[in-house]
């Protein structure tokens, strides 16, 4: 049972981002391999596919992925980057300082590729080309009003040729006017905010200097910035702006929903639920109930994620308050009362969920089935699974879960026939892939299940469980070796039951 499946748009994608970001690569890279064979031009998936390749030290594979990415985008700069990271990391400097060159005409606004091509550059030995990278990425920034990024480039020009008196000339000229600037904006911000000092406003994209009493301006000019920062994909520049934003209007929910998505993003769990709830309670306060209860209930999926279902469940019951049948909640709470072994208010929650027809009603029907299950009452369980299916032909864990059921009833063909089904929607569903197998096994079709399991590994190798069906096939067979072979696989990659 997992949180993920209750996730509005949910997909192998952002399953795979979580895993990403938890460090759990190879799960990672699963995900984005499932969600390519379902769509092989998404580019996301392809790029996430190759960051993880990349953290494998699978270099070689991870720069396929980047030149099929180019092949569709040849202007595309995070594959170029990615590709410039693998040619450095193979020791082919050469073909890495193209890749970050063509990177920078592409995004010449991602100053951190400026800067790493300057080092690079430098540990090659080419000075002199990284001080003129440096002067000529200075001079840019500075004509665009950028002094203090323009003062970073010139500095570290500095840093290898001190002596350099063109660099030190510009860099006391930026100096300079860049005091002028923090003076002046200081003053406006003292205007703003009734004699108190605050820290200079980071300089976003165009944004132009605050006026005295512009707060509305300013907020909107921080809210687009971060908005454009969170489309890139660059979260924490679009932190920063929401931050701006809620210092100007604490109040602001919409600012501390995307803020509560960037976190999220990022992998800032624990933050973005606090930033979820505030949301919540700020819509509450505005009677934009039903985007408080959306923001309640991510609140709630990401407490229950890590574990903490007392703080989901009371996140839960905010979002019921204000809308008593919301099926996503109730199943959502439904699924924290199991975490919690509280099956009988679990159940509640989940017949509750069926009051609506919505989306959610056949997982409502599938989770009332799970719960039977769990008591071994089979037959029932069978009758709430195929009322989900009814509702849903497409609802893959529960033609799973009709699987488990109808083989703990010792009907492996009927059970072998909903595997099937299930694979037919997803044919890298690794339950499926395994009960499937075992029906195979126990009708004695040994041949088939061989093949089978050459499916299920070929899309994940390294599933102990897999193997170890697969030695008890070539066991069966009088193959000994064979399936000693497979056990040792299985105990490599982990415990098997």
């Amino acid at each position: 049972m997992t949180y993920r499946r209750l996730l509005r748009g949910s997909k192998l994608f952002n399953q795979g981002l979580d895993f990403y970001n938890e460090g759990r690569l190879e799960e990672a890279l699963e995900c984005f391999s499932q969600s390519l064979k379902k769509n092989s031009s998404d580019l996301d998936s392809r790029l996430m596919r190759a960051n993880t390749l990349q953290k494998l030290g699978r270099y070689h594979e991870a720069r396929k992925d980047f030149d099929k990415i180019l092949k569709v985008n040849r202007r595309h700069a995070g594959a170029l980057l990615g590709k410039a990271n693998c040619f450095w990391i193979e020791n082919d400097p050469k073909d890495s300082i193209k890749c970050l060159e063509a990177a920078i005409e592409v995004d010449p606004r991602q100053l951190d590729y400026s800067r790493l091509l300057g080092e690079r550059l430098h540990q090659m030995g080419k000075d002199r080309q990284a001080i003129d990278h440096y002067k000529k990425t200075g001079d840019m920034l500075g004509n665009q009003g950028l002094y203090s990024e323009s003062l970073d480039f010139f500095t570290k020009g500095l840093a290898l040729e001190p002596n350099n008196s063109e660099l030190s000339r510009l860099d006391q000229m930026r100096s300079r006017r860049l005091a002028i600037l923090m003076i002046q904006s200081r003053v406006s911000n003292k205007c703003l905010n009734g004699n108190r000092m605050m820290p200079i406003p980071c300089v976003m994209k165009g944004m132009p200097s605050l006026k005295k009493g512009a707060f509305e301006d300013a907020s909107r000019c921080y809210y687009k910035s971060g908005d454009s920062f969170l489309d890139e994909g660059d979260n924490e520049n679009a932190i920063n702006c929401f931050n701006e934003v809620l210092k100007i209007n604490p109040e602001n929910a919409n600012a501390w929903s995307v803020k509560a998505m960037a976190l999220r993003r990022q992998g800032d769990v624990i933050e973005s639920i606090n930033c979820y709830y505030s949301a919540g309670k700020s819509f509450q306060s505005r009677d934009q109930n039903e985007e408080a209860v959306h923001c309640y209930i991510q609140s709630a999926i990401a407490s229950a994620a890590i574990g903490r279902h007392t703080d989901s469940l009371s996140c839960l019951d905010a979002a019921l308050e204000l809308d008593n049948d919301n099926p996503e909640a109730l199943i959502a709470k439904g699924c924290s009362l199991r975490e919690l072994n509280r099956d009988d208010l679990a159940l509640k929650c989940f017949i509750s969920a069926c009051n609506r027809d919505t989306q959610w009603k056949s997982e409502a029907w599938r989770y009332q089935g799970e719960i039977v299950q769990s008591k071994d009452n089979h037959v029932h369980a069978i009758s709430c699974f195929e009322r989900a299916i009814d509702l849903n032909p497409s609802n893959l864990m529960a033609w799973i879960d009709k699987g488990r059921s109808s083989f703990e009833l010792g009907k492996s063909k009927e059970a072998l026939a909903c595997y099937k089904k299930a694979l037919k929607i997803d044919d890298g569903a690794l339950l499926a892939n395994r009960g499937a197998v075992q029906c195979m096994v126990n009708l004695r079709e040994f041949k088939s299940a061989l093949k089978q399991l050459e499916k299920g590994l070929e899309l994940t190798p390294r599933d102990p469980q897999l193997w170890k069906l697969k030695g008890d096939v070539f066991k069966l067979q009088d193959q000994a070796n064979l399936a000693n072979e497979c056990y040792d696989k299985a105990l490599e990659y982990g415990s098997y039951s």
